[in-house]
């Protein structure tokens, strides 16, 4: 195995990447829309953050999520880093909100994995946060998507009640502890 490559252990699969970050391996991808991030203070990025941490004080290894903003170097071909990081995750983190279903990169981002998850045969790598009430979510007939029937079809962690108490409350803090015991035991 060459220095560009990376094996990540899920089950009794072991995962290549074919690409290493430039300062760590991500393990997960956090799919979002900026906007709503920008609209919560970052308060999505802070999650990610704390969920990174969580894990590593769960496990005593680190458990890096790539974000967009973080992960894609100036200059570097944002799409194709997308993929390559898609290509190489062994979990996908789609924060729902109603712009998480119109927005085109985020349904890229959502399709691609799920034919990953798909080849390889682990049907418990999508780990949704339902972060904002959605429409496509809430109510499927009156407005079918695919991607949210499969998004219905799995257990997501239900943020709409924690949007807006502070990271560091105790009940904050139990539901990260409990988002890392559930990706570890995913993997």
């Amino acid at each position: 195995m060459t220095a560009a490559h990376s094996r990540i252990c899920c089950g009794d699969r072991i995962l290549e990447s074919s690409r290493l970050m430039q300062n760590r391996d991500p393990l997960a991808f956090l799919s979002y829309v900026r906007d709503d991030d920008a609209h919560d203070l970052g308060r999505i990025s802070d999650l990610r953050t704390r969920l990174e941490g969580e894990v590593r004080m769960q496990t005593g290894r680190p458990f890096p999520i790539f974000q967009d903003r973080n992960d894609i170097n100036w200059g570097e071909r944002w799409r194709e880093r997308i993929k390559e990081a898609i290509d190489s995750i062994s979990f996908l983190i789609p924060i729902i909100t109603p712009s998480y279903f119109r927005s085109h990169m985020c349904r890229e981002e959502f399709e691609a994995f799920l034919l990953r998850e798909r080849a390889l045969g682990l049907p418990r790598l999508i780990l949704p946060i339902y972060y904002v009430s959605a429409d496509e979510i809430d109510d499927a007939a009156k407005h079918p998507d695919d991607m949210a029937a499969v998004l219905r079809d799995r257990n997501w962690s239900d943020w709409r009640e924690l949007r807006f108490p502070p990271l560091d409350r105790p009940i904050i803090r139990e539901q990260i502890a409990t988002l890392a015991k559930i990706g570890r035991a995913s993997c």
